[in-house]
């Protein structure tokens, strides 16, 4: 490794750890930022450290990510007794949450909870139902949370192993 090499690696060290702290906040798409530093990085050095291998595998945990908004939620939905209408609440009432509410993730928690239970009272007018409804909301997003960290985590962990050993 030259003076450049090392200087370079370093840089990108640096950025995919403050991506990591970065990907915290709410509104910032931590596995997007951090598969990007990755891309970057991996064609600027010409895939001596981060092998096509390590990208496609990065690549594949962000599309996971990225997707898992749409198949999260329908994950034991059926067995529950609930309907597609709650989903839709459910993403409804998070991004109004999100934007009315200004406090990261509590706004996105707390819309999509009341969003999920407002559909599913317009649909049964149970409000036992309902509350399950929101009770599922709640474990939806705080299991889509988990797996956003956990992404962003292995992403880093992978990238930084990767310059390691590479």
């Amino acid at each position: 490794m030259t003076g450049n090499d090392v200087v370079i690696s370093i840089l990108a060290a640096v950025a995919m750890i403050a991506g990591l702290v970065v990907s915290f906040i709410p509104v910032i798409p931590g596995p997007v930022l951090l598969w990007g530093i990755s891309v970057i990085y991996a064609v600027a050095t010409n895939f001596q450290h981060v092998t096509l291998g390590a990208l496609l595998v990065i690549t594949g945990l962000m599309a996971l990510r990225l997707t898992s908004d749409f198949w999260m939620p329908l994950l034991g939905m059926k067995s529950r007794g609930l309907a597609c209408s709650t989903v839709i609440g459910m993403s409804i009432g998070g991004l109004i949450g999100t934007f009315t509410i200004p406090i990261p993730i509590i706004g996105s928690l707390i819309g999509a909870v009341a969003g999920s239970l407002i559909a599913e009272l317009i649909r049964v007018r149970d409000l036992n139902l309902s509350v399950t409804a929101a009770r599922f909301a709640l474990q939806q997003f705080l299991y889509a949370m988990l797996l956003e960290y956990s992404v962003n985590i292995t992403i880093t962990v992978i990238f930084l192993a990767s310059l390691v050993i590479g």
